[in-house]
């Protein structure tokens, strides 16, 4: 969409506030005060003689105070050996570390910490440098008595946790050996957990070198110089105040004369910093109306209206302002005259300015405004929309029609229509031929390549929404009603063969009401009672008498070519399927699909004997986009969300459904063949189902979640161990433990599970990056650890 004075708006308040915040409050800011746990960056300015303690100072702006920190305690939960001031710098240049307040001391200064903050930096790393293969080495320590495992610190600075390998025991790790380790994962108290590998006295190890190196990186090398900052400000110039107004005079002339809006803000806004810099009061007053009134002028070229609230607050804010001032004065009228577009109050009002010549701008604007409305009332959209481009020219805004998304050009596969019921060039409402127009239009997609139709699009492409549509008492402002009189008014006029080949959804990614009509090509010619229609060019052309015969022989030529997995028919058969005008309309069978359900990858779900893998099946279960189900002998070919063929021997086997949440419900598929065939059966609607797989006692369910920090974890628990439900079932969640989502499930056989199955429910998994995640890729088909 581009940068908007929106964003703009955001970037010249941050400006502001981080140029004069500080200068407008008074010297009590620099004595702001830390609460406990708050954080802020320090830097260490002394040792205590003989300690591992060190004074430090608190360097964030607007803060005076010091404060210890005891490195011991902390920082990190081993001895770090002699360390000194050194190791917290740089190139010589304190380092500047991002610490905590823990405590206060007796003295009334701070004790600081960075001990929570060092585990996240190491889990950080573990996650992010530190692959399924890769080694550290470490430097034992003491192992504390009825421990498994002995601390150690890596060459990098990291805490670690290191079990003995599976063919040695734990006393064989003493303190003072150097190791190489691996298996790398997330362990407890501050420390990473890894199991020893092979001894390494070759390498050089230094534990304050290693506590340097923790950092080095946990400050990303970053360095407190003030003095680089106090030379830059001894280097510059002040201006002088009678320079800085003429400034401010010639880029206001620039912002004045500039057509592109978003510039002119920018420049105004500039405007406005040299005037708080002068702290001329009255000019900072006269550019913020300005810049409001840009920021009005910008939600009518990105809405095509504008908030008369937010006008009239700025002319009570200071109307002597206005009176003084021409350039505000006319901006003003501007959006007043604006503000009446689409409202049937103002048309005196509009009459008056559009015969008063004192402004000719003005006069133009106010006759344009009134013309809008007059138009649109009278139903001729695309005319009201030619109008409004003129309106925006006017004002130097770029034309509506840049802001809504572009569809493209008719040609033979795209057909653009504004309404359903106000026919092309017509001042008035008629439903029925309008209707019956669009039908044939989606006729003569049927009977060619197939294509898409747009409701609520001009005939340039660009979306215009369906508002006078949906005000009409026909629809009562619901777009669901209307999508289900279309659906319904294609059955009626092209019937269920035609209808079949057509989908209906709404286009999600505009605001505005498009609905959008997917036509596939039909094997079967269709008609519109008792007449065909063809594509030629960009519309819809009526098969004359003398052709139609021509017309058929080629329409079940190509109907060969487009399904032969279709049965050859009759000669009557491959008459088209007509409804009588006087039938009464019935529902479409099935609503659109907009999106479909997810099965497993791994189990076979092949309908048809031309699919590889096919075996006979027994029944299918049609999973509906209307939060509906039936179950039926055979394959209708009917489009549906997700279509599951059942073979004998699952028969006494379990339909897995996976909601949005994770949550899982088994249902009996013996319960369910029970069920009439054909009839459509409700099930559960209060979230969004994501998977439905047919499984075994023998099959695993496997569901990923995401944590809170976006980490992908793989879990398998047994079909077994979730209770039975009913389609109308909520499901269980396999765990307890709080989560961002769900990016993966599948149903994986017991005997193919790579890591430990049921692992309870206070963990959420395997994480993807580590060694197990990397068996679990391995057997699981499109998961990724991103």
């Amino acid at each position: 969409m581009g940068t908007t004075i929106e964003h703009y708006k955001q970037l010249w308040m941050y400006i502001n506030h981080s140029l004069f915040s500080n200068k407008r409050k008074s010297g009590s800011d620099k004595r702001r005060k830390l609460d406990i746990d708050d954080e802020t960056s320090i830097i260490i300015t002394k040792q205590l003689a003989g300690q591992l303690m060190f004074e430090c100072q608190v360097i964030e702006e607007g803060y005076e105070c010091t404060g210890t920190l005891n490195v011991l305690e902390d920082v990190v939960p081993y001895y770090p050996g002699e360390v000194s001031i050194k190791s917290f710098q740089y190139l010589d240049k304190p380092l500047v570390l991002r610490a905590y307040l823990k405590d206060m001391n007796p003295d009334g200064t701070y004790v600081l910490a960075l001990s929570e903050m060092i585990e996240d930096y190491e889990e950080e790393v573990r996650v992010n440098d530190i692959f399924y293969n890769s080694r550290l080495t470490c430097l034992l320590n003491n192992r504390g008595a009825d421990i498994g495992r002995v601390p150690a610190i890596s060459s990098e600075g990291l805490s670690v946790s290191v079990a003995p390998a599976q063919d040695m025991t734990v006393e064989e790790l003493r303190k003072g050996m150097i190791v190489e380790v691996e298996n790398i994962s997330k362990g407890t108290n501050g420390y990473l957990n890894a199991t020893y590998v092979r001894e390494a006295p070759e390498s050089r190890f230094n534990t304050a070198e290693a506590f340097h190196q923790l950092m080095l990186g946990y400050s990303k090398k970053e360095v407190y110089n003030p003095l680089a900052e106090k030379d830059e400000w001894a280097a510059s110039h002040p201006l002088e105040p009678v320079y800085v107004c003429e400034l401010m005079c010639i880029i206001e002339a620039k912002a004045t004369l500039e057509e592109d809006n978003l510039k002119a803000y920018n420049y105004l806004n500039f405007c406005r910093l040299l005037a708080i810099i002068l702290e001329n009061k009255e000019r900072i007053s006269y550019y913020d109306s300005r810049l409001a009134l840009l920021e009005i002028l910008n939600d009518f070229s990105v809405l095509d209206k504008v908030d008369t609230s937010k006008i009239q607050h700025i002319a009570d804010t200071d109307p002597e302002l206005f009176d003084r001032n021409a350039i505000l004065r006319h901006d003003f009228m501007q959006l007043r005259i604006i503000g009446c577009l689409d409202c049937e109050d103002h048309y005196e009002e509009l009459y008056r300015w559009s015969c008063c010549n004192e402004d000719p701008q003005l006069q133009q604007l106010a006759s344009l405004v009134l013309s809008h409305n007059f138009v649109k009332k009278s139903g001729l959209l695309s005319q009201a929309v030619d109008i409004l481009d003129k309106i925006r020219a006017l004002l130097k805004l770029q034309k509506s029609s840049s802001n809504k998304k572009n569809y493209g050009k008719e040609d033979f596969h795209t057909e653009f229509k504004t309404s359903i019921i106000y026919p092309e060039n017509s001042m008035r409402v008629d439903v029925q031929a309008q209707t019956k127009k669009i039908m044939q239009e989606l006729c003569a997609f049927l009977n060619a390549d197939g294509g898409h139709l747009y409701l609520g699009v001009s005939d340039i492409g660009y979306e215009m929404g369906l508002e006078e549509d949906l005000k009409n008492q026909l629809f009562k402002g619901s777009r669901d009603k209307y999508e289900v009189y279309v659906n319904n008014q294609i059955v009626y006029y092209l019937g269920q063969t035609g209808a079949h080949y057509i989908h209906t959804h709404f286009d999600e990614d505009v605001k505005n009401a498009v609905l959008i009509i997917d036509v596939a090509p039909c094997p079967t010619p269709i008609a519109v009672g008792n007449e065909y229609f063809e594509r030629m060019g960009t519309s819809a052309r009526k098969v004359n008498d003398n052709y139609r015969d021509k017309f058929l022989a080629i329409r079940q030529q190509r109907a060969q070519e487009l399904a032969p997995h279709i049965e050859d028919t009759k000669t009557d058969s491959v008459m088209p399927e007509t409804v009588s005008e006087k039938e009464i309309v019935k529902p479409v069978e099935s609503a659109p699909v907009t999106d479909f359900i997810q099965t497993s990858r791994i189990r076979n779900n092949a309908l048809h004997e031309y699919e590889e893998g096919w075996r006979p099946s027994t029944a299918v279960i049609c999973l509906m986009g209307t939060d509906e189900y039936k179950v039926l002998d055979e394959d209708d070919w009917q489009d549906y969300r997700l279509k599951l063929a059942v073979h004998e021997d699952e028969e006494e086997g379990w339909l897995i459904l996976v909601y949005e949440s994770g949550k899982v419900c088994k249902v009996s598929v013996e319960e369910l063949l029970q069920r009439e065939r054909g009839r459509v059966f409700k099930r559960n609607a209060d979230e969004k189902l994501i998977f439905a797989s047919i499984a075994s006692n023998a099959d695993s369910v496997c569901v990923g979640f995401i944590d809170g920090k976006n980490n992908r974890y793989v879990r398998f628990d047994d079909v077994e161990r979730f209770g039975q439900s009913g389609m109308q079932g909520d499901g269980t969640l396999p765990m307890d433990v709080p989560n961002s989502g769900v990016h993966y499930v599948e149903v994986i056989a017991i005997n193919k599970v790579p890591i430990l199955r049921n692992i309870g429910r206070k963990t959420i998994g395997c994480i993807l990056k580590t060694v197990e995640g990397k068996r679990c890729l391995a057997v699981l088909p499109d998961c990724k650890t991103k």
